[in-house]
C-alpha cells in the first residue's frame, strides 16, 4: 500500500483489536482506510521478542496506530503488592513494544490504560488514590516521553472526573482518553459534557444498551452520541471499540456526521475518501 492512501486520514479512525488479531484483520482496515488500536495482550508481551515486534511494525508500518496497555485485574496501587507489580511490569512492557512503533512516526504514538480503580469507589475515596498514582506515574510519562509516545488516561470506574483532572493537573504531559459508554454505565456522571471538559486527546466509541458496557456497533444502542460527539470528531482519534466488523460503525459516523459536516469536515473526509 502507498503511503499516501493513509496520508487522505487526516483524522484517525482506528478499530480496537487484539495484537495477534492484527495482521488476519488488516484487508479489512486497508479497505476502510482505517487504522488499529492495537490491544497488547499480557501472553504476548511475555513471550514475543523483538524480531516479532519488528516484523509486526513492519507490516503496519503505513497504517495508523495506537495501544491498549493490558488492564484486567490490575491497578498500580493495589493493597497486593504483587498486583502493583505486575501492574507496573506490564505498563513498561506495553511501553517497550509500543516504542517498536513510534521510532519511524513523525508524531507519538498513543497508548490508553486504565487507572485500575475498583467498581464502586466513592469520590472522595477516588480523589485519595489520585495523589497517590501520580508518584507512580511519573517515571512511565518521562519514558514515553523519551520513546515518542504518549500515555492516555481513560475513565473507568471513577464516579465522576474529579480524580482524573487532579492526576492530568499534575502530569500535563499526560493525556485523557474519553469512554462514553464507561462514564454512562460505571461512573455517577453519566452526562458527557463534564468528562469532555477534560479535554481529551482520544475517544472510544461504542454503543450500549444502557446497563452493561456492551460495545455494540455505533447506533445500535441508547448512547447519545450525537450530542457531543460532531464537536469533537475533529479533535481527537476515533476508536471503534466495537464487536465485530468495524464496517457498520465506520459507515454510522459517516452518515450521522455528514448533517454536521461543516464541523467535521476532516472527517467525513476520511470516511468517504475512495
Amino acid at each position: 500500500m502507498m503511503r499516501g492512501a493513509y496520508n487522505s486520514l487526516i483524522m484517525r479512525i482506528h478499530h480496537s483489536l487484539a495484537v495477534t488479531k492484527v495482521l488476519e484483520t488488516l484487508p479489512v482496515l486497508e479497505s476502510l482506510r482505517i487504522g488499529a488500536e492495537i490491544y497488547l495482550e499480557p501472553d504476548v508481551l511475555e513471550s514475543w521478542h523483538s524480531e516479532s515486534w519488528h516484523s509486526l511494525a513492519s507490516a503496519v508500518s503505513e497504517l495508523p496506530v495506537s495501544f491498549h496497555a493490558p488492564f484486567w485485574n490490575l491497578d498500580l496501587l493495589s493493597q497486593d503488592s504483587g498486583v502493583a507489580q505486575l501492574t507496573q511490569r506490564r505498563l513498561e512492557q506495553t511501553l517497550h513494544a509500543a516504542s517498536y512503533f513510534s521510532e519511524a512516526r513523525s508524531t507519538p504514538v498513543h497508548i490508553v490504560f486504565h487507572s485500575g480503580i475498583p467498581h464502586g469507589r466513592t469520590s472522595v475515596q477516588a480523589l485519595e488514590r489520585s495523589d497517590r498514582l501520580v508518584s507512580k506515574l511519573e517515571g512511565l510519562v518521562s519514558a514515553a516521553r523519551e520513546l515518542g509516545a504518549v500515555w492516555c488516561l481513560e475513565n473507568t470506574h471513577e464516579p465522576d472526573p474529579r480524580s482524573l483532572r487532579r492526576i492530568l493537573e499534575h502530569l500535563p504531559e499526560l493525556r485523557y482518553c474519553f469512554d462514553a459508554a464507561h462514564a454512562h454505565v460505571f461512573s455517577r456522571t453519566p452526562d458527557p459534557s463534564a468528562w469532555l471538559e477534560l479535554e481529551p486527546a482520544h475517544l472510544h466509541l461504542n454503543d450500549s444498551a444502557g446497563v452493561y458496557d456492551d460495545h455494540l456497533p455505533l447506533g445500535m444502542g441508547v448512547l447519545p452520541h450525537l450530542t457531543w460527539l460532531p464537536e469533537w470528531s475533529t479533535r481527537a482519534p476515533l476508536i471503534l471499540e466495537t464487536k465485530g466488523d468495524p464496517t457498520a460503525s465506520v459507515a454510522w459516523l459517516r452518515d450521522s456526521l455528514q448533517p454536521h459536516d461543516k464541523k467535521a469536515p476532516r472527517v467525513l473526509e476520511a470516511l468517504t475518501v475512495g
